[in-house]
Formats: structure tokens, C-alpha cells, sequence
């Protein structure tokens, strides 16, 4: 089983009697064992306001607080990393994001735009034991060729970089007799990295295999920095039911933005 999910969600359309204003509350439980180095098991609660501005545009405003556990038991990385890198954590964080869609068809499409830029921050003041400012943002574009071929590109750039000077966590020193040593870090778990690679992401890595690895264990680690682009030409093969596509992706995960070549 690679994935567990259960989730209760209350929405108020027409908040307050406006039409564009919508407010939602969400309860989420996940387990999810899909990137192979670990088992991360997420509870979040979260509220959304959403204001739609025009048929095409609509900004969400959110606050999300989670508790994230990554199983050590399954956990693949250096056994030195574990207290830096998987220690429980409580992330709480306020979000906003802007949306432009004009696709034909969301589902199917075959012209239009859909743009998204998210801009989220994790600190003390929002209750979060994990200090973080994270940012992604997407672009998709579609173009008719002809009546049954579509040209479709995807870019995502997304960057995540730690606040202040971080928590303690307490690292045990190898070797018998050694004391325990405490350490400030603010390094962000990595239930919270970027994960890339597959089908739906970049088709030149197996799921959530690209990027950064630990040099120890050879697994994927994620990272703060993301830049992926693909271009499709989609057309049909065999009437509405079968098509094909010849693609190209390009991108990686990076450890930091400085990484980027």
C-alpha cells in the first residue's frame, strides 16, 4: 500500500451573501509511503477564504497547521542525518495564492492559460516549530494546431529557504560513552522537501527519484529548489478513446536555489 487517506471538508459558498467570497475548513489524515526513502504520516487542519475576482481569476487565502511523523523504521538515509532531517515537527502556515485560468476545457484542454504563484510562511508566530518561507510557481499554456493536435507546455519554479537560526534537536555522538550533544539547526524536515520524478512530473526519473541523494544509502533526499519544464504534442491514434504523445521534460530537484545550473 503506498498511499492512506482520509479527509473532512466543510465549504460556505457565497460567504457573507457575496457571490465571489467562499470559505472552506478541511481535516486531512495521510500516510504515504511513495518517495521509498520514508513512511510520512500527516495531520492537518486547515481554513480558506476564496475570493473570486473575475470568471478567470481568484485568490485563496490560508492557514494550515500539520503535524508531520516520518517513520524511522522505514526511514533510508544516514543514521546521521535522522535528528536533523526527520524529527517530528509542527508546521504551521499562512498562505496565499493567486490563480489566472482561461483553459477551454480544464480537464481536456486544447487552448488557454492556467498560471498559479503560491507564496507561503512557516514561523513561531504561526504557531510552527519548522521556520520556513516557501514559494512555487506554475504556468501552463496550450495550443491548437489544426482541429485535433494540441501543443502543451508546463513550467514550475519553486524555492523554499529557512528563517532564523532554527530549533534544537539533540545529536548522539558515535561511538560508546560519547554525550549526547545539542545543536541549533534550522534545516527543513524532509516531509517538507520539494519531490520530483514520474509520470506526472519528469518522465526521465522513476516517482519522486530526482534530485539531491544521500551519499550513504544512494535514496533521494528531495530538496529546497525546484525547476522542471515539459513540452507535449498530443494527437489522436484511434478516434476519441486512444491518442499519443511525443514529449519533452527537462528539470531537476536541487538541494538550494545556488545549485541551480
Amino acid at each position: 500500500t503506498l498511499q492512506k487517506r482520509a479527509g473532512l471538508s466543510y465549504t460556505a459558498p457565497r460567504l457573507l451573501s457575496h457571490e465571489g467570497w467562499e470559505a472552506s475548513a478541511r481535516a486531512f489524515y495521510d500516510e504515504t509511503f511513495n518517495v521509498l526513502t520514508f513512511t510520512a504520516r500527516r495531520v492537518e487542519g486547515s481554513v480558506q477564504f476564496q475570493d473570486k475576482i473575475s470568471r478567470t481569476t481568484a485568490l485563496f487565502y490560508r492557514y494550515t497547521l500539520s503535524r508531520v511523523t516520518v517513520d524511522t523504521d522505514t526511514l533510508r538515509i544516514s543514521p546521521a542525518l535522522f535528528p536533523i532531517l526527520a524529527r517530528p515537527v509542527l508546521v504551521g502556515m499562512v498562505s496565499q495564492t493567486t490563480i489566472r485560468d482561461t483553459r477551454d476545457n480544464p480537464t481536456d484542454s486544447h487552448q488557454g492559460m492556467f498560471t498559479s504563484a503560491d507564496f507561503g510562511i512557516a514561523a513561531k508566530q504561526t504557531g510552527s516549530q519548522a521556520s520556513f518561507v516557501k514559494m512555487l510557481f506554475r504556468n501552463s499554456s496550450y495550443y491548437r494546431l489544426g482541429k485535433r493536435v494540441v501543443l502543451a507546455r508546463s513550467s514550475q519554479f519553486g524555492v523554499q529557504t529557512p528563517l532564523g537560526a532554527g530549533r534544537p534537536v539533540v545529536i548522539q555522538q558515535a561511538g560508546g560513552g560519547q554525550p549526547a550533544q545539542e545543536i541549533f539547526t534550522n534545516e527543513i524536515p524532509i516531509a517538507e522537501h520539494f519531490f520530483s520524478g514520474g509520470g506526472n512530473t519528469h518522465r526521465g526519473f522513476a516517482v519522486n527519484q530526482a534530485g539531491p541523494r544521500d551519499p550513504v544509502t544512494g535514496f533521494p533526499l528531495g530538496g529546497n529548489a525546484l525547476l522542471l519544464n515539459s513540452v507535449e504534442l498530443r494527437f489522436p491514434i484511434w478516434g476519441e478513446n486512444v491518442g499519443g504523445v511525443l514529449f519533452h521534460d527537462m528539470g531537476n530537484v536541487f538541494a538550494n536555489i545556488s545549485d541551480f545550473s
